[in-house]
């Protein structure tokens, strides 16, 4: 049995509107599906220590505040303080029990560690690596741009 051809019609024509709408819609897709965390959020450090089992929990009062904290560090060579969002910490084993409490407390806010221009970055990397030991897992450096369009820590 020969099947019917049809002579005098014209060839297959494809219509473009189907595909344009369905690039549009895996476009839509994959827009809505992807996450945009930033870099910082899997910054990984090789030096950070797990927290000690027999560390004790600071007396003193936490900050009352859990949406984030800031960490500022003031000061040249080992002279440095510490600011755990308003409060003043002047020894790192201070600041050590302060975040072990905070950590303690079931709290993971991220944490920003904003250090001045006159700090040395073994002091800035020394606190980043102390938050990533005790716990915390979204550590985040700031940093300043210069007027020269360099980035300054």
């Amino acid at each position: 049995m020969r099947l019917p051809t049809h002579r005098g019609e014209g060839g297959v024509q494809l219509s473009m509107t189907p595909l344009i709408d369905v690039v549009f819609l895996l476009m839509i897709f994959f827009l809505w599906t992807s996450s945009f965390d930033r870099p910082e959020f899997d910054l990984e450090t090789e030096v950070a220590r797990p927290a000690q089992a027999g560390a004790r929990s600071s007396t003193q009062e936490l900050p009352e505040d859990f949406d984030e904290l800031i960490i500022r560090i003031r000061g040249e060579g080992n002279q440095v303080e510490w600011t755990i969002n308003t409060q003043l910490v002047t020894e790192f084993s201070e600041l050590i029990e302060r975040l072990t409490a905070i950590a303690g407390s079931g709290a993971q806010p991220p944490v920003v560690i904003d250090p001045e221009a006159a700090v040395s970055l073994e002091q800035t990397v020394r606190t980043f690596d102390a938050a990533r030991g005790l716990g915390f897992e979204r550590v985040m450096l700031a940093v300043k741009a210069s007027d020269q369009g360099q980035v300054q820590p």
